[in-house]
């Protein structure tokens, strides 16, 4: 028994399984589906026995195709499961697959095509080869590259499936850039590259609906599909298999595809006679919900490849139709390049190219026996191996070999031409100097050869340009020497003619300085300790391949003298008899040897200049003296500093006084009169005898003097009288006084 819940399920499941069976596959045209989604799984067959389960996914789509029916074949073409496409037009299912399985074939047919609102025209195909591989997606491309592959002898194997692709992607490239979908089969669909693979895809079908609708033969899209993939299996879309001619189907096609190219390169495509470009930008809204609104089929670039299919299809076109229609259309389409836009792409209506078309169709035979043509024409022959890589700024020349046996004049053309690069039309030489700013890959190069019948193509090529170098450049004058203490700065002039980001580098650097490596600037200040010679230095600038140096330059770092600093407090008055000492203090912050010197020095006093020592003992006649500006000095041997200059009084004892009188004497040594006396000198000391003190009294009318100060001792005194002339009496009698 299953409880209510369960059984809806099982309910649903039934109906859903009964309602595709009712409506089936095929190609039918019915309503726009909504609500899919890939769980209506059913199981087609019994799954087979084997070793490995592998889950399969892709995208279905000629524009995304919603609810498609896929179905998975092993080799032996027995059906594995079949499941539906979502909404989104995405299929996943999980099979269990053995080695022996392979290559898997898958198919999708029936849903609805988001673009057209209609089913698709045609079924789609795509292979997995490579157990390896889990993505396998369904489109117009997958499709050829299958069908051509099961032409060739041996059918779907890993080497057919590789030339098939290679012959499709060449043959009819219709936009699809192989930098963004490598492999149209395998690459994932990503928002970068949905709008390359959806407006390409719909192109091809496009020109597969064309085809069958203007050839009216009968043929449905998938046997348009078959001629031209029979046709592809000799690598050139002509008419021509390895299995005979198919000339109506490719002749048509290749006139088609140029319309349909037209209409793309220049964002124009008509799908059912209206403009798709808004319907193929809705369905990529819907195929992948949450992308950037701004992801849009406008913007894909125009390919090599699709510049190269359609310029072939006008040469081969224009040698069977000499319509002036064609003739500007080929001009225009070879002065474009890669990696153009719609935008430079001038307007050109395509229903001009209706009546070639036609033409085309009526005149081309429908035959598809092999005929035995009678040869009216041989193609002139080309050859040559162009060289596929240069260095900027070197010189490209490739001349190609070509001969035709009829003697023809020949002419030559080349599609996807360098900008760098001249063509010579009448040798087919190929040759210039590509510039310091044209390094890149020039894509889908292609040279041709006509005698006015025939073309005769190269292999398309590429030419990569690469990088050569240019070592950026360094200049300047740095400073080479600087004081202790100063700032020292130097910014090199520099410049790179590649753009190249820049870096720099330095040796031998100042342990005082900074280096920045984005800048080149050397900085820095020099301490009072850094005096010295700095050699060798080397600023380099490298881009990442080459270094370029500034000449080595030294920096001597000059001594910058630092005065000596001289202080102290010298005392500015002394005893007499006592001993005054005053020494400096002093330093010089650069160690230099000093000397000290002093002005006005008391005669009483000794000056040390080794140690600015003032030392000494006045004696008792020096007391009242004062000397005065005294100013004591020190030098480095470079700069001189000084003491504020001081006095220095020489004081008596506070500890006693001695008052001295005497009798002014009246005569000479010879009894005359004296008349002219001046003065009296009072000579004292400590030893009796001896007065190394004296006091100069100048006025003769004073007879008595006060010695005071004097220190403790015993003191002898005497006198004399001198005269105008400065002649002295004797000493008078010698007094004592004791000075306790």
């Amino acid at each position: 028994m299953c409880n209510l819940y369960s059984c809806k399920n099982v309910f649903f499941v039934i109906i859903l399984s009964l309602f595709l069976s009712a409506c089936g596959g095929g190609n039918e045209t019915g309503d726009k589906l909504s609500g899919l989604s890939a769980t209506g799984v059913t199981e087609a067959d019994t799954p087979i026995n084997s070793d490995t389960s592998i889950t399969l996914s892709g995208s279905v789509g000629d524009g995304p195709v919603a609810g498609a029916t896929v179905v998975i074949k092993n080799a032996s073409g027995k059906t594995l499961k079949s499941v539906l496409s979502d909404q989104q037009a995405k299929y996943s299912v999980n099979i269990e697959v053995s080695a022996t399985d392979y290559p898997l074939l898958i198919e999708a047919s029936g849903g609805i095509d988001l673009v057209t609102d209609a089913a698709p025209d045609f079924i789609l195909y795509s292979v997995i080869s490579d157990p390896s591989v889990k993505i396998a997606n369904l489109n117009p491309f997958s499709t050829m590259i299958v069908k051509t592959a099961e032409f060739m002898t041996g059918g779907l194997n890993s080497a057919n499936i590789k030339i098939a692709k290679s012959n499709t992607l060449s043959q009819l490239n219709f936009g699809l850039d192989s930098t963004l979908v490598p492999d149209p089969i395998s690459t994932p669909i990503s928002q970068s590259n949905i709008a390359v693979i959806v407006k390409s895809s719909e192109t091809f079908g496009e020109m597969i609906r064309r085809t069958r609708d203007t050839l009216k033969n009968g043929k449905t899209a998938d046997e348009i599909i078959l001629d031209l993939a029979e046709d592809l299996t000799d690598g050139d879309l002509d008419g021509v298999s390895k299995n005979g001619i198919i000339p109506k189907t490719s002749s048509v096609s290749r006139l088609v595809s140029v319309q349909v190219l037209l209409e793309a390169l220049s964002n124009d495509l008509m799908v059912g006679g209206t403009n798709a470009a808004k319907r193929m930008d809705d369905s990529i809204m819907e195929s992948m919900p949450g992308i950037e609104p701004s992801t849009s089929t406008a913007d894909v670039l125009i390919t090599g490849d699709m510049l190269s299919q359609a310029i072939d299809a006008i040469d081969r076109a224009t040698s069977k139709d000499n319509s002036s229609t064609l003739t500007p259309i080929a001009m225009q389409l070879s002065s474009l390049q890669s990696g153009s836009t719609a935008s430079d792409i001038s307007p050109f209506k395509s229903s001009r190219l209706n009546p070639i078309i036609v033409s085309a169709n009526n005149s081309t035979p429908t035959t598809t026996a092999t005929p035995t043509p009678t040869p009216v024409n041989n193609k002139p022959v080309i050859s040559g191996s162009p060289r596929t890589s240069i260095r900027e700024g070197s010189r490209y020349r490739f001349a190609p070999s070509y001969s035709d046996r009829d003697g023809d004049p020949l002419r030559f053309r080349i599609s996807n031409k360098p900008n760098w690069a001249s063509f010579n039309s009448s040798t087919g030489v190929l040759s210039g100097t590509p510039g310091m700013q044209d390094a890149r890959n020039y894509p889908s190069i292609r040279i041709s050869v006509t005698d006015g019948t025939d073309y005769t193509y190269l292999p398309a090529f590429s030419i990569r340009v690469n990088n050569l170098n240019r070592a950026p450049s360094i200049s300047g004058s740095p400073r080479t020497s600087i004081a202790e203490g100063s700032r020292y700065r130097f910014a090199p002039s520099y410049s790179d003619r590649d753009g190249d980001p820049l870096r720099f580098r330095i040796s031998n650097k100042p342990s005082w300085a900074s280096f920045n490596s984005s800048t080149g600037v050397l900085s820095g200040t020099p301490g009072m300790q850094d005096a010295r010679n700095y050699p060798s230095i080397r600023i380099s600038v490298s881009d990442g391949t080459d270094d370029t140096y500034l000449p080595a330059f030294s920096i001597t770092v000059n001594n910058l003298n630092r005065a000596p600093s001289i202080s102290g407090s010298p005392a500015t008055t002394t005893l007499a008899s006592s001993r005054y000492s005053f020494t400096p203090s002093s330093r010089d912050a650069d160690g230099d040897r000093l000397t000290f010197s002093i002005t006005n020095k008391p005669g009483w006093a000794t000056f040390n200049t080794r140690t600015g020592a003032l030392t000494g003992t006045p004696s008792i006649g020096a007391v009242g003296n004062i000397t005065r500006n005294i100013s004591i000095s020190v030098s480095d041997g470079q700069t001189r500093r000084s003491l504020k200059s001081f006095d220095i009084e020489v004081l008596g004892s506070s500890n006693g006084s001695v008052t001295l009188s005497w009798m002014p004497p009246t005569e000479n040594t010879d009894n005359t009169a004296l008349s002219d006396l001046a003065g009296f000198k009072i000579f004292y000391g400590t030893t009796p005898g001896v007065y190394p003190n004296s006091i100069d009294i100048k006025n003769p009318s004073i007879s008595s003097y006060i010695i005071d100060n004097l220190p403790s001792n015993t003191y002898y005194f005497v006198i004399a009288a001198y005269n105008s002339a400065g002649i002295s009496s004797a000493y008078s009698n010698e007094a004592t006084k004791v000075i306790n």
